[in-house]
């Protein structure tokens, strides 16, 4: 039997999955405004090749955390549990690089928009495709996640800025 109390608390957990990866988004842009740029145009350079990087990245990364989660040593499940954790905030960067990607494109739509409206709209916008019953939970979040790995990795890992303080 279904109490309504079951039904508030999956609606309230998925407003509260869609506030804070929403904010978490905008947070990673705002902080990190490079990085987060680098992903967007690691995205739209080359999204298959950040793709594949993504699997090959993310799948032994989550398999080694899950598994060093699952020990029963309390600080190996805390190393565990925190390599997860870096691994989601790299996901997270390369959404936020998407979201990024987004917000470009939707102010050459809308000029008209301010870069923070248009971004924060973009964000709001892939949190919530992602959300979606069934195609965006099966669909769209693991691909998001996956090509998140890839981008978060990929900006990270670019010396971008090295290069040209070298040169000047």
């Amino acid at each position: 039997m279904l109490i309504l109390g079951d039904v508030f608390a999956v609606i309230a957990t998925l407003v509260g999955i869609f506030l804070t990866a929403t904010a978490a988004m905008l947070t990673h842009g705002l902080l990190f405004p490079e990085r987060v740029s680098l992903a967007s145009e690691g995205l739209r350079a080359n999204p298959w090749r950040r793709g594949l990087l993504g699997i090959g990245a993310g799948v032994p990364a989550v398999l080694f955390g899950i598994v060093v989660a699952s020990l029963p040593v309390p600080l190996l499940k805390a190393v565990g549990i925190l390599f997860l954790l870096f691994v989601m905030m790299l996901s997270l960067l390369g959404a936020s690089g998407i979201a990024w990607l987004m917000a470009a494109r939707w102010r050459t739509w809308d000029p008209n928009v301010s870069p923070l409206t248009a971004y924060s709209r973009s964000a709001m916008l892939l949190v919530g495709a992602c959300l979606l019953p069934f195609v965006g939970w099966f669909l769209v979040a693991p691909l998001v996640l996956i090509i998140g790995i890839g981008l978060g990795t990929s900006a990270l890992m670019n010396r971008r800025e090295q290069a040209e303080a070298t040169q000047a």
